[in-house]
Order: structure tokens, then sequence, then C-alpha cells
């Protein structure tokens, strides 16, 4: 399987997210358009409510990887993410992402 950039060519319908198994779904305090949904497979986010869905890219090719989601309410902007490789952070709601635990050998 192989990794996705975080571009609009990884947006998905409505009606594939709806298919999901939901894990989790959360709803970013800031803006009640931004909404990210752990489904069996990915995290994915929506920008406009829940009408189009565009799967993350966590850095790892494992799509059934992803355990849960926390988004920070003081700084909505930082996102929490439970993986099978541990917690990754994203700075920038989910654009990119760096693995903070374990840490990565350098």
């Amino acid at each position: 399987m192989s990794r996705l950039p975080n571009t609009r060519a990884n947006e998905v319908s409505k009606k594939a997210v709806d298919s999901f198994e939901v894990v989790q779904f959360v709803i970013d305090p800031s803006n009640e358009n931004i909404v990210f949904v752990v489904p069996n497979k990915g995290i994915y986010r929506s920008l406009d409510g829940g009408g189009t869905w565009c799967l993350l890219d966590l850095g790892f090719d494992e799509i059934e990887g992803v355990h849960s989601i926390a988004i920070s309410s003081p700084h909505p902007l930082e996102i929490f993410v439970g993986t099978t490789h541990g917690v990754s952070y994203s700075s920038d709601r989910g654009c990119h992402f760096t693995r903070i635990y374990p840490e990565l050998s350098r």
C-alpha cells in the first residue's frame, strides 16, 4: 500500500465515509465545520461540515493503524493521534504529522 499525500486527490465521497465503521469522531472546538473521523481505516478530515473528506497522511503505510484522535482545546490547530506506531502530532490541523512518541531514531 502506498502512502498518500495530503491533497485534494485524496478526497473521498461522503458516501464512502458513511460506509466506514466509525471508531471516533471529533469536531474542532473553534470551528464546527472542521470534523475528524477515525474509522476502521485511516483518519479523515472534513473542512466543510462533512460534505467532503480527505484521508490524512500520518507518515506510515498501515491504514488500519490509527486508533484515536485528540484536539487541543486551547490550541485547536494542535492534534494528537494514537497509532500502532505511537503518538503523532500535528501543529497545522492535520496537514503534516510528526511522531512524538516513541521518538524516531536520529
